[in-house]
């Protein structure tokens, strides 16, 4: 943010190096040569010796020299000035920010400086001022200096542009880094970055697309720029753009493994579950997306979506081996089921209650109790339809199987050997 140590110190060398030597006195002149500026051979020297000790970054040194040099020449304003410039500047070398606004406030109040320097100072105060996130004080420091400037750079422009976002002017805000990135013909990327906050937070993500478009376009390799562009479109509720978005750089391989699930979830949401199943699969076997519990559930509820149930289980239960509570365990019963793979079914039912963990316990007693009757178990079709008849939801539900059972029970009791064996069989 700031122009470094070397910029600290050339300000001084044009305030005191720079200034032409007589007999006796030192004279400085501003560039408009309205008004003279004496300085004494003694104070000459001494701030020469305190800017070669900084140049050496010797700076206690320095602070030595310029503390002794100052009640010297308290009677003299401008020399005051330029010991307390020079103070300034060796307080910014060591990045002692809060002393240096002491100094160079100090020295602005003495107005005794030459205008460019004052000038120059003004600047240095609102860098120093940012520099401790004072950003309102910061601001009127570098509008003051704006207003001065007849050629400012496009770094001032970007510190404008810091300072109006941090006091959520934001409009303001993308004037001043439009300015700058306009000013210098390779605009630094991080400037870039900085206005597509801008439009995030103003929320004009229509604006943000274009220049995604454009900073991917320069840099197709960034992940993190697809990925803004695909957010950009999701918030904006073009999800087909996103999607495509997407897509186009899964074509280039630039997905890691959370783009890719995005992509599948993406393809899920525009209810295209094979091609998210086939993806996932893909990825899942060639270890970009890990074999974990979340990723093979997500797998096997796309190939449910894509009604490629078998597949579907296949991978649910994988999924279901890593986990300790039934909940896949019953998603993978409810699929046996309507496949009529009784056995399975009751087989998984009685996992998923058995691992437990289950927000839905009545209505697996109840699938598990027909499970088991189409399976031939009715004990155990009764045993769990008596529990699933106590809850609300499936009580009348499971009265009326455990009725048929009694009936059956009941028929195949009273009929005769022959007939027994006809219904049983």
């Amino acid at each position: 943010m700031g122009r470094g140590r070397r910029s600290w110190t050339a300000l001084l060398v044009l305030t005191v190096l720079g200034l032409p030597a007589v007999a006796e006195e030192r004279e400085a002149a501003e560039v408009s040569g309205e008004q003279k500026y004496k300085v004494t051979q003694s104070t000459y020297q001494q701030l020469s010796k305190a800017r070669e000790a900084m140049d050496k970054e010797r700076y206690a040194e320095a602070f030595g020299i310029l503390q002794e040099l100052l009640p010297k020449v308290a009677g003299n304003a401008h020399e005051t000035g330029l010991t307390q410039q020079s103070m300034a500047y060796a307080y910014l070398g060591q990045k002692r920010y809060r002393e240096a606004i002491d100094a160079i406030e100090a020295a602005l109040a003495r107005r005794a400086l030459p205008r460019d320097v004052t000038h120059a100072l003004r600047y240095n105060l609102a860098q120093s001022y940012i520099q401790i996130e004072d950003y309102r004080k910061g601001l009127a420091s570098l509008q003051a200096w704006l207003a001065e400037e007849k050629n400012p750079t496009a770094d001032a422009h970007y510190l404008g542009a810091v300072c109006h976002h941090h006091l959520r002017q934001y409009e303001a805000a993308l004037a001043h880094i439009k300015q700058a990135i306009a000013m210098v013909k390779h605009p630094r990327e991080d400037w870039y970055m900085f206005m597509l906050s801008l439009y995030f937070d103003s929320k004009r993500y229509a604006d943000a697309v274009p220049l995604l478009k454009d900073l991917i376009a320069k840099h197709p390799r960034r992940r993190e720029y697809w990925r803004y562009l695909t957010d950009v479109y999701l918030i904006s509720k073009r999800d087909a753009e996103a999607l495509a978005t997407l897509k186009l750089a899964y074509a280039q391989d630039m997905l890691e493994e959370r783009d890719l699930i995005r992509l599948a979830q993406l393809y899920l949401h525009r209810n295209i579950p094979y091609s998210a199943s086939r993806l996932l699969d893909k990825e899942i076997q060639r270890g970009r997306i890990a074999r974990t519990a979340q990723n093979l559930e997500l797998l096997g509820n796309s190939w449910a979506m894509a009604r490629e149930r078998k597949r579907a289980i296949g991978a649910l239960q994988e999924a279901a081996a890593r986990v300790r509570h039934g909940k896949i365990d019953l998603n993978i019963a409810r699929m046996q089921m309507s496949l009529e793979n009784w056995a399975d079914a009751a087989k998984s039912f009685a996992t998923a209650l058995d691992k437990g963990g289950l927000k839905e316990i009545d209505e697996a007693q109840f699938l598990f109790g027909i499970a088991c009757y189409h399976e031939g178990d009715k004990k155990c079709a009764a045993s769990a339809l008596q529990v699933a008849s106590k809850s609300r939801r499936f009580s009348k539900e499971a009265h009326r199987w455990l009725e048929r059972i009694t009936r059956e029970d009941s028929k195949l009791a009273s009929a005769k050997p022959k007939e027994a064996r006809a219904l049983a069989n």
